[in-house]
């Protein structure tokens, strides 16, 4: 049927508002409902003229690099038949069917540039010399697991309310498996701040 827009339609007698078209009789059927096209077998992007028949979902160039689902919320693309990439839901694994954080390597990785971290920054007060709120010591900040990782100061200030000569500290520690931000001051109602950065992997 061509309507006054001049556009082909297949409609079915039995249900007008889907209709399926099979291409060859071993070849994919693709069917048409509420504007959504839907393909039932695999698609080939033959662009260099390759040939051959697509072992994945979705082939691009040649038969076995492109996407590949494999299963609900599981997506995969390949390069020339490896598994290069894997989603699985808000994680991704490269090299790995498996991811066990957002992204997961399993593999050496060479890059240039900036890596990101993560930045902490705390600002300490301190009620008394050398003491943090609720008792002596040092005045601390719990930061992430220490395994797979590295912190590292990046800066420190210190506010001082009158004029008195002081000083204060900043540090970095380990304590029960997890990196630890740490400051201390000499005087009373000092303000000390410490920056962190920690990297991991």
């Amino acid at each position: 049927d061509i309507d006054k827009s001049n556009t082909l339609g297949i409609y079915g007698q039995q249900d007008s508002t889907q209709a399926h078209i099979k291409l060859g009789s071993e070849g994919p059927v693709i069917s048409g409902k509420s504007n959504k096209l839907l393909v039932k077998g695999r698609l080939y992007v033959d662009s260099d003229n390759f040939g051959g028949t697509p072992v994945i979902d979705l082939a691009v160039g040649d038969t076995d690099t492109g996407l590949d689902s494999a299963g609900d919320g599981k997506l995969d693309i390949y390069s020339n038949n490896e598994r290069t990439i894997s989603v699985r839901a808000d994680k991704v694994g490269i090299r790995t069917t498996n991811p066990q954080a957002t992204l997961d390597v399993a593999g050496d990785i060479k890059w240039s540039g900036h890596l990101v971290s993560i930045r902490v920054t705390d600002e300490f007060h301190i009620d008394g010399p050398g003491q943090p709120p609720g008792g002596k010591g040092w005045a601390t900040k719990k930061l992430i697991p220490a395994e797979n990782s590295i912190c590292f100061l990046v800066g420190m200030a210190i506010n001082d309310y009158d004029d008195e000569e002081e000083w204060g500290k900043c540090a970095i520690d380990i304590e029960d498996g997890y990196w630890v931000l740490k400051a201390y001051a000499t005087d009373d109602d000092d303000d000390i701040w410490c920056e962190a950065r920690c990297i991991q992997w």
